[in-house]
């Protein structure tokens, strides 16, 4: 398990340091964090993967996953600042792990402000030390995600206000590392694209779709009820929010299958490791059941699917 802090600091450790427990549960610290710090980024990878490390100025370094430091449970790790040669106003926004650069294989990026870009994976083959362009941003813009998709492929994109747009990769054209992209999904003023997740048709039949809301609320929702559209329209419900809590926002999306694990994490450090199964099926315009009991002025930040592998190595 890899994690990243809000104020950037990153450390590797083994996934077995959490024990699985029930929905709803109070959670163990995930880090020994600062009162204005929280853990809000985690994955799983090999050790040997490499790292695409994408950050909000649309840029991208790389880095193998053992070269981060290895920590325990209740450590902060170390600042990734002291990792990559970052700009002024420059943090890390989300890392992808590959393991090799090769094939006719693609790497799509969205944006808060709604845009999308495809590019070949083999133009990120060999960054700088200082980085390279990965996307060209416009003014205000920031770059939210980026994954590895082909063209059979479907993309579905999560705004804020619990909306979602599916479409396939195929409809993109390859663009190089430095063009802007297109627009993904309209949004209003205010509004913001939260997540996207890239979805084989394997992937769609065999996994339901989870959306989590900042009040601690979510679901699964069969990925056939989210019909395959043009990209650029407004979107269909994907999670319905209360209208009395007028701060619920949706904060992340990711496939939900039966056997795989869920790890949600507070704006307090607070990490729950909870089964996919334990958490309802419900439609699209639900707005779902609870995921964890949050204190007081607490809100759910991040989730992040939790797929268990058999280590054939013995390592």
């Amino acid at each position: 398990m890899v994690t990243f802090s809000h104020r950037g600091y990153v450390k590797r450790q083994a996934v077995s340091d959490y024990r699985t427990q029930r929905r709803g549960g109070r959670g163990k610290q995930a880090a020994g964090t600062r009162e204005d710090d929280f853990i809000n980024r985690l994955f799983v990878a090999s050790t040997h993967d490499y790292l695409l490390i994408f950050t909000n100025l649309g840029k991208v370094f790389w880095k193998k996953v053992y070269e981060l430091p290895l920590a325990s449970r209740i450590s902060r790790g170390r600042p990734i600042v002291g990792l990559l040669e970052l700009s002024e106003g420059e943090t890390v926004q989300t890392v992808l792990p590959v393991d090799n650069f090769e094939g006719e294989r693609y790497v799509v990026f969205a944006t808060a402000g709604g845009v999308v870009k495809k590019t070949l994976l083999s133009a990120f083959s060999n960054p700088r030390r200082n980085g390279i362009i990965a996307i060209s941003l416009d003014d205000n813009d920031r770059l939210i995600n980026a994954a590895l998709t082909g063209d059979g492929d479907t993309l579905l994109l999560f705004s804020n206000v619990g909306k979602a747009v599916r479409f396939y990769a195929g409809d993109l054209r390859a663009m190089g590392r430095s063009t802007r992209g297109v627009r993904g999904m309209r949004l209003k003023e205010g509004q913001q694209l939260v997540s996207m997740l890239a979805l084989s048709v394997e992937a769609a039949e065999q996994n339901a779709i989870l959306v989590a809301a900042n009040n601690g609320r979510g679901k699964r929702t069969d990925a056939d009820e989210f019909a395959i559209k043009g990209r650029g329209g407004q979107g269909v419900i994907a999670l319905r929010l209360p209208s009395n809590d007028k701060d619920a926002a949706v904060i992340g999306a990711t496939l939900a299958g039966d056997k795989d694990d869920l790890m949600l994490i507070t704006n307090g450090g607070v990490l729950v490791r909870t089964s996919m199964k334990e958490i309802r099926r419900l439609g699209r315009v639900t707005q779902g059941s609870r995921l964890i009991n949050l204190d007081k002025n607490s809100r759910l930040v991040s989730v992040a699917q939790i797929i268990e592998e058999d280590d054939d190595d013995g390592e």
